[in-house]
């Protein structure tokens, strides 16, 4: 009767402490990422991990549909690594077909001011990282002044 008591006791301590480790973060609901045994926020799991790692994540084929004044299409961008651990290529975009860079910042993207067919592309993004999704919201300058364009890459 005693060895019975004892192993019921030990299963239910086992159960006890396997449950406990389901809150490693210390709440049940963190709002953000747990990673060892910590809450991080996005920008701070990415700092953790590493840009190569998260940028990593992104590399490979995307189908893109891009919407401008002059109209739409869809088609498919590349994205490569840069030149640093934050840099990303995105290759075959747009009309121009050509390679812009774009800086990753967390779940963000910048598309600093560089030469795009014979003018100039700026803008920004968002990466939806559950879904695969990048946005990219940026303006095209041909020396007519400035128009808007979005582009939304999906991963296949």
């Amino acid at each position: 009767m005693k060895r019975g008591r004892f192993i019921g006791w030990g299963i239910g301590l086992l159960i006890l402490l396997v449950g406990c480790e389901e809150e490693v973060c210390g709440t049940e609901n963190c709002g953000g990422i747990c990673y060892q045994g910590e809450c991080l926020s996005e920008e701070a799991y990415v700092e953790a991990l590493g840009a190569d790692f998260f940028r990593d994540y992104y590399l490979g084929n995307w189908e893109s549909g891009r919407i401008c004044p002059q109209g739409s299409d869809v088609g498919n961008v590349e994205i490569t690594a840069g030149s640093a651990g934050n840099k990303l290529q995105l290759t075959s975009f747009g009309p121009e077909q050509t390679a812009i860079q774009a800086t990753f910042l967390g779940t963000s993207l910048i598309i600093p001011e560089q030469i795009y067919g014979s003018g100039t592309i700026t803008g920004s993004g968002g990466i939806d990282t559950n879904a695969r999704i990048i946005t990219l919201d940026y303006a095209i300058d041909e020396g007519s002044g400035p128009f808007s364009c979005l582009t939304t890459l999906e991963a296949p």
